[in-house]
């Protein structure tokens, strides 16, 4: 009767664990799921002497970026991807637009990898002079493991295991010491 009711007890602790932890956002809500869907910044970063990024946006949904130049005379700029891919090979977009004097826009497909998605950009002048420009929305935070889960879940699933180990461990010296040969005194 008490190994029915030990064994009970501890199916009980571990089913209860595992639903708890089983079940995100039960007691709260995710708070990291309202995110921004378009990232921006209003910079201003010289491609070479002549063109200007002056605006960008990332559309999260779409996987898009928009860029918005500066131009002083006409050029051609390349656009391309610019993020971290696993080792071996693969493939990304480019793309190469003349730009007109004024305001200019380009946009671009750029697949996210890890939360991070970028482009490079890149003119005659700056490839003459050995460098680009980047655009990145950067590494954005995960939440690991543990993500999706509640800390009130977390002290349940801690108590449950604590308790059912104290359960076994009782149990195991009980089984000892009714095993336990008699001694003669």
């Amino acid at each position: 009767m008490r190994r029915i009711l030990l064994y009970t007890v501890l199916a009980i602790a571990v089913v209860g664990s595992i639903g708890l932890i089983a079940s995100p956002g039960a007691a709260q809500p995710n708070e990291t799921a309202e995110q921004n869907e378009t990232i921006g910044s209003q910079t201003l970063v010289e491609v070479d002497e002549f063109v200007r990024l002056t605006e960008w946006t990332y559309d999260e949904d779409a996987e898009v970026f928009e860029l918005h130049f500066e131009v002083d005379r006409r050029t051609t700029i390349t656009v391309s991807e610019a993020i971290q891919r696993p080792e071996g090979a693969g493939e990304g977009q480019i793309r190469q637009q003349r730009l007109s004097p004024g305001e200019n826009v380009v946009t671009i497909p750029s697949r996210s990898a890890a939360g991070e998605a970028g482009v490079t950009m890149t003119t005659r002048q700056s490839i003459d002079e050995g460098r680009f420009v980047y655009v990145s929305t950067g590494v954005a935070q995960t939440g690991g493991p543990f993500e999706g889960t509640t800390a009130t879940a977390g002290w349940f699933g801690g108590a449950s295991v604590v308790f059912a180990m104290l359960l076994a461990s009782a149990w195991q010296v009980k089984r000892k010491k009714l095993n336990k040969p008699e001694e003669l005194t």
